[in-house]
């Protein structure tokens, strides 16, 4: 198995117009890779909760770039690949998930008159506990011959990503247009579909793909030109604002199910109280993603061909 250590773990070419896209697959391949390494000995002593966040962040970038560089990349080797980033990822971002959810019931609970903070210390020792569970899971992941082979081939990746054949010595400046142009069509597609009031899973899938836009925007951004990154970084606003709703639908929900299952009175008040204030950010939340997603139409000089 390769470590954070590993010589053998080529570092990003250097990338410009001249560039091939293979060229372009590697840098993308080896800088995640090289922050997934970095990561690995954090999240394993568990000092810094920022490490399984830039570990989950790595897979997730690997899998939307493995996903962007589809049409170039061999079928054989980068679909399994994904596929293993994904179970990875889903192991860090149980992790992750509970981290984010302790830091923003703890906001609201501080919030909280004193007679009702013990509730809410019950409240939060269930997450702690559960979060507990979720860190032994992912640490008994990251032992496994399934991870060692996950690294192994993610250094095989940053030395030669497996290309098809006719698109190996193409031009990154040709190919950037298709490449990154198919998940922003996707992203206005959604958007446009959405109703006057769009469900809460329908701003989730909105997020989700604006997330592969702005990756596969960044992906390209060396060879694309200089509109690439101002626009990446409004497609990010959006994200980010959708991912704050997300974040307290999940919360509100994740008290109701605690309410109910501890089953106790006080406790179930005091969910209920946090809930209502998750309930307000998410009206807020609503209002500020359109605001950030006409920002990104009307400011967006990029384009994709």
């Amino acid at each position: 198995m390769s470590d954070a250590a590993d010589p053998d773990l080529e570092p990003p070419r250097a990338i410009d117009r001249d560039s091939s896209v293979t060229d372009l697959v590697q840098a993308c391949v080896a800088s995640s890779a090289r922050r997934l390494l970095d990561n690995d000995p954090v999240v394993r002593t568990g000092d810094d909760p920022e490490g399984v966040h830039q570990a989950r962040v790595a897979t997730r970038r690997l899998r939307s770039d493995l996903r962007t560089f589809r049409p170039v990349l061999d079928a054989r080797w980068s679909e399994p690949l994904r596929d293993e980033l994904e179970w990875l990822g889903e192991a860090l971002g149980r992790v992750r998930d509970a981290d984010v959810l302790l830091g923003l019931l703890e906001s609201k609970a501080a919030d909280l008159p004193p007679d009702q903070e013990p509730s809410a210390r019950v409240l939060l020792g269930r997450l702690r506990d559960a979060r507990a569970r979720d860190r032994d899971a992912l640490l008994e992941a990251m032992g496994s011959a399934r991870y060692a082979s996950v690294i192994d081939r993610l250094v095989d990746g940053a030395a030669a990503p497996v290309m098809r054949h006719p698109e190996r010595t193409t031009r990154a400046t040709k190919a950037v247009g298709r490449l990154a142009g198919r998940p922003w069509k996707q992203l206005r597609k959604k958007v446009r579909r959405l109703g006057e009031v769009p469900a809460d899973a329908e701003l989730h899938e909105v997020r989700k793909q604006a997330k592969q836009a702005r990756y596969a925007v960044e992906a390209v951004a060396p060879v694309a030109g200089r509109h690439a990154v101002p626009h990446a970084r409004r497609i990010a606003a959006v994200q980010d604002v959708l991912g704050d709703h997300h974040d307290a639908v999940v919360a509100a929900a994740w008290l109701h199910d605690a309410a109910y299952d501890l089953g106790d009175p006080g406790v179930a008040f005091v969910a209920g109280v946090m809930a209502a204030a998750f309930a307000r950010d998410q009206q807020r939340l609503r209002s500020e993603w359109t605001t950030a997603w006409k920002h990104v139409v009307r400011r967006n000089r990029y384009r994709y061909s």
